[in-house]
């Protein structure tokens, strides 16, 4: 009769213990990603609703992320979350003579410019924790709940849109009304969101999102779930320019863009045909919402009429990819003027940025920013740093096998390649949860290939 090893009996019950704590790590990870995303969303509604919570709120993003940084961290990290903890430690280091400089004028400003620079990267830390190697069900979950949220952050915009100015909808979290950002006698509204702008943020990082929910949801079944996509694009055509944002409409113009492109260079090129046969179902969309729903269009269309739009439009691009010397006679030294100072609300809490914000005034890209905070050293650091990050992740892109990750990889690409270059990075925690949520997402994409985990 054959004996039993106790002592395997004893491996066995402490490897399905060690499993079971890592599967409860990951999906109190997966609730602090949920938790996060839904502040993100909603915050300017939550800040509206409850007012005397609008400071709390305002914070919440950096603490949720330096939680669930520090609890990732402090666990064993897969190999890709590891690598950007490694990027984001480097960059802290590399920033710490703007830090110190920063700190002399104000130390409060200084640990808040750090954060604005350095923090983030925990976002892409987290995504990789709570999600590798094996919780693409959950991954997918994330997906949906993003792709779904359309249907409120719209709803609430064609609402605003129907209001008038002096509506608590349509007024800031201070009580200000935001008519001053009318356009044609149309307000451009903000949805769940502070300002137009980070509206304007979240509808460029839905075009990643969107396509990866469009190539990795479940098998559709019932009317519902095949009309589901349709719906969704519509919502999505509608918030783009119920903004009245050219960010927004050229945003998510030159990342879906940039995404189709880079799927013909790789796995993803198995995809085109159906990823531009939806493009042209969405231009059929855009059609059918301008004629049913002109309202929403009227915003966008006041701030684009007009024979110099597209001269002033290019000029501003332009201008945010070689003015980088715009700022130069306002930089006292190498080092700039401190970490920290163009950020929105830090002259509430510094009087030294309220005294320069004051002096100099707002840059307006983020070239100029960055230039303007930390001198030539932090534009040298922070741009080779952000270089980097795009060139990684796209050759992380190209090495995904499977077509549909591949596809999903490549739009959210698009996504880091044009905000990595454009985007103010530098000043707005919500764009930049949105970057590295993105780049988490490729990285995911990569290892669950790699595991042969296909859509």
């Amino acid at each position: 009769m054959k004996r039993h090893d106790p002592r395997a009996v004893l491996s066995d019950a402490a490897l399905q213990e060690g499993a079971s704590q890592s599967s409860q790590h990951q999906k109190s990870l997966q609730r602090g990603i949920w938790l996060l995303l839904g502040v993100l969303i909603f915050e300017g509604l939550l800040r509206k609703m409850f007012s005397f919570l609008s400071i709390p709120l305002f914070f919440a993003k950096d603490l949720i992320v330096f939680y669930l940084g520090l609890k990732a961290s402090l666990s064993k990290l897969p190999e890709a979350g590891g690598r950007i903890l490694s990027w984001q430690i480097l960059m802290v280091v590399l920033i710490l003579p703007n830090f110190l400089d920063t700190s002399f004028r104000d130390p409060v400003l200084g640990v808040f410019g750090l954060k604005q620079y350095c923090l983030f990267p925990f976002v892409g830390v987290v995504v990789c924790a709570a999600y590798l190697p094996d919780q693409r069900e959950a991954l997918r979950k994330l997906l949906t709940f993003l792709a779904l949220s359309l249907f409120v952050t719209t709803g609430v915009a064609i609402l605003q849109n129907r209001l008038g100015p002096e509506h608590w909808l349509n007024k800031t979290p201070e009580g200000e009304s935001l008519a001053g950002f009318s356009a044609g006698g149309q307000l451009r509204v903000s949805s769940t969101f502070v300002f137009v702008a980070q509206y304007a943020m979240y509808l460029n990082a839905m075009i990643g999102i969107f396509a990866s929910f469009l190539i990795w949801r479940n098998k559709p079944v019932g009317l519902w779930q095949k009309s589901l996509p349709i719906i969704l694009m519509l919502l999505l055509i509608v918030g783009i320019f119920i903004t009245g944002s050219r960010s927004a409409v050229a945003g998510c113009a030159v990342i879906t863009i940039a995404g189709t492109t880079a799927l013909l260079f790789g796995s993803g090129a198995a995809k085109a045909l159906r990823v531009l046969l939806f493009l042209g179902l969405a231009a059929g969309g855009y059609v059918i919402v301008h004629m049913t729903f002109p309202d929403a269009f009227a915003a966008y269309e006041a701030r684009s009429t007009g024979p110099s739009h597209n001269e002033e439009l290019l000029e501003r691009v332009i201008s945010g990819l070689v003015d980088w010397t715009g700022g130069i006679k306002r930089i006292p030294s190498m080092l700039g003027n401190g970490l920290g100072i163009q950020s929105n609300g830090v002259e509430r809490f510094s009087a030294y940025a309220a005294l320069m914000k004051a002096r100099w005034g707002w840059m307006e890209t983020d070239q100029l920013t960055v230039h303007f905070e930390g001198g030539i050293y932090l534009v040298c650091v922070w741009y080779a740093f952000r270089l980097f990050v795009i060139c990684f992740t796209g050759f992380t892109m190209l090495g995904i096998r499977d077509p549909g990750m591949a596809t999903c990889a490549a739009f959210c690409w698009g996504y880091v390649l044009v905000i990595g270059v454009v985007g103010t990075l530098s000043i707005q925690p919500p764009i930049s949860i949105w970057w590295w949520l993105s780049i988490g997402l490729i990285l995911c994409f990569r290892e669950f290939d790699k595991n042969n985990t296909s859509l």
